[in-house]
């Protein structure tokens, strides 16, 4: 058991390893490469979930590799760490298997990308060292500017993969001086020595700002939210996938992971300051969305509204609200995904993002049309989907905490209903508007196949969450 993270390392290190062997005129080699071997790795990751205890708050895989330079590091799974780690391995695979329409140019290095991205998003979720969860956390900026630099789509793609650098590494700068003075003061910066040394309330109070500040811009919060639409707009499909469904996440994880455990005197005192930053975002991301013409800009701002409820869950303290919370980020991983691949198959078809030329699509293009709709319903989380389940128990967690809350954020999903079907029915329905469109064709069958999984696991998570939730019982809820 201690050797089964390593060997999951060693896997996707292995898998990079192939595709550094394989030429780059080898296009079907390349890509069936990495599908092949990011489907082995999502396999081996569900085998994990026999080995893990929802009855126990301990990790219980564990891999300490020998001290280098006198520090030990450590990495480990609970079930937090590990359905984040699961969904990391299952978009994945959608991404290379959808990859050969959108990029036409330097298919090895962007499947390479990719890779990195993949491994360093999984070291994210097991450290168990602040200190190297901070490198990883710094690190994933690397292939995610390259994504967006490189393989953007339009003329702005410098400018928004700097607004992606500058923004997420000025707030990081804060949280290694954090780092730094914890590290001077206790000698080591490992997960259980931290929990069992608590820190003092001024310490505390003085440290929260800073170790905030760097996850907000990562999730991202009002007003820190900038560079994401920009950067979504940019992306490639694949790169917007991946920056959605889990880049944000890595925000999240460190508030839930490190920010609340390791200071709770201070989230408590601090917490008012966070509830009205995420109102704010939830409630002006949604209007904004309102007012935008660009497909992937509403879903982009669709995202940071969906993130900001979540935050309003986590920040009421309540023990509905950081399980909701948790399971809004699954969900949106799984439903942002869907939404950003819709969009990605109408600009690979027809080279246009703007809704203003679009009408009519499902007279033409049905199944397309019946996706669509789904996870635009499951977006505003219809009873049976995943969102509902984590809104609702964030909803339950602000009527013990506040009712103006409640009453504040059931306004921002409001607005999402709103702007979601209203991006549907200008896109589905009316005439057919031809202008700009030489050709209609429905969904291919390795289109319907994304969509088919992805519409699976939206389902499961909206009928069957105690299969999360109480797995998730002592490991997320032991603060609250």
């Amino acid at each position: 058991m201690p050797t089964s993270i390593s060997s999951l390392a060693l896997l996707q290190v292995l898998c990079i390893f192939l595709l550094l062997l394989i030429p780059e005129a080898s296009r079907a080699l390349l890509q069936k490469t990495a599908l092949i071997g990011s489907v082995i790795v999502f396999c081996y990751t569900l085998t994990f979930w026999f080995g893990l205890s929802p009855y126990e708050t301990k990790f219980s895989y564990l891999w300490c590799p020998e001290s280098f330079s006198g520090y030990s590091f450590c990495f480990g799974l609970d079930y937090v760490s590990y359905y984040l780690v699961l969904l990391t391995t299952f978009i994945f695979p959608f991404c290379f298997l959808m990859v050969d329409v959108s990029v036409q140019k330097n298919l090895k290095q962007y499947l390479l990308a990719f890779w990195s991205m993949e491994i360093i998003l999984f070291f994210v979720f097991i450290s168990l060292d602040f200190l190297l969860f901070y490198i990883f956390f710094e690190i994933s900026l690397i292939p995610m500017f390259l994504l967006i630099g490189r393989w953007g789509v339009n003329v702005r793609k410098t400018k928004a993969a700097y607004y992606l650098f500058l923004y997420t590494f000025f707030g990081s700068l804060f949280l290694l001086i954090a780092l730094l003075y914890l590290l001077s003061q206790y000698g080591t910066l490992q997960y259980h020595a931290l929990l069992s040394t608590p820190l003092d309330i001024p310490t505390q109070k003085i440290l929260w700002p800073a170790v905030f500040f760097a996850f907000a811009i990562k999730v991202p919060m009002f007003p820190l939210h900038i560079w994401l639409p920009e950067a979504h707009v940019e992306a490639p499909t694949g790169g917007s996938v991946v920056l959605a469904a889990l880049f944000l996440k890595m925000g999240g994880y460190g508030m839930l992971r490190f920010l609340l455990p390791l200071f709770p005197d201070a989230t408590s005192y601090f917490a008012p300051v966070a509830l009205t930053l995420a109102l704010m975002g939830a409630v002006y991301a949604s209007l904004t969305a309102l007012r935008q013409l660009d497909m992937k800009r509403i879903v982009a701002y669709s995202s940071v509204a969906h993130m900001n409820v979540g935050l309003v869950g986590l920040f009421s303290l309540t023990s509905e609200g950081a399980a909701g919370f948790y399971y809004v980020m699954l969900g949106h991983g799984v439903v942002s995904s869907a939404l950003f691949f819709i969009v990605g198959i109408l600009y690979d078809r027809y080279h246009s993002r703007l809704y203003t030329y679009y009408s009519g699509v499902a007279l033409r293009m049905p199944l397309y049309a019946m996706f669509f709709c789904f996870f635009t319903v499951a977006n505003v989380a219809f009873p049976g989907t995943w969102n509902f389940v984590g809104e609702l128990l964030i909803c339950f967690g602000l009527g013990r905490f506040s009712l103006f809350l409640l009453l504040v954020t059931g306004f921002s999903l409001f607005f999402s209903t709103v702007y979601s079907f209203w991006l549907y029915n200008r896109i589905c329905f009316g005439t057919i508007r031809v202008s700009g469109q030489r050709f209609f064709y429905d969904l291919t069958y390795r289109e319907f196949f994304v969509f088919l999984s992805l519409s699976l696991a939206t389902v499961a998570g909206g009928l069957f969450p105690s299969v999360i939730l109480e797995s998730l019982s002592l490991n997320l809820l032991a603060g609250f």
